[in-house]
């Protein structure tokens, strides 16, 4: 699955092998566009912000 899918495509993630897929693809491209920068986030607590910052934690580790 390329990482640049439209959230609507992610209805199609059927599987926890698909789930895994799409979630190291994402890893793979914000690693790519963060390079060695430093990362800030807000967090506000909901599930969406919070899905992220697991996503970035992943990602960058210390960068954040």
């Amino acid at each position: 699955m390329a990482a640049d899918r439209r959230p609507d495509d992610m209805v199609r993630i059927t599987s926890p092998e698909l789930a895994d897929e799409f979630i190291e693809e994402q890893i793979f491209a914000l690693r790519e566009q963060i390079g060695d920068k430093k990362v800030l986030l807000a967090l506000s607590g909901g599930v969406d912000s919070s899905v992220v910052a697991a996503l970035l934690i992943k990602a960058v580790g210390q960068q954040l």
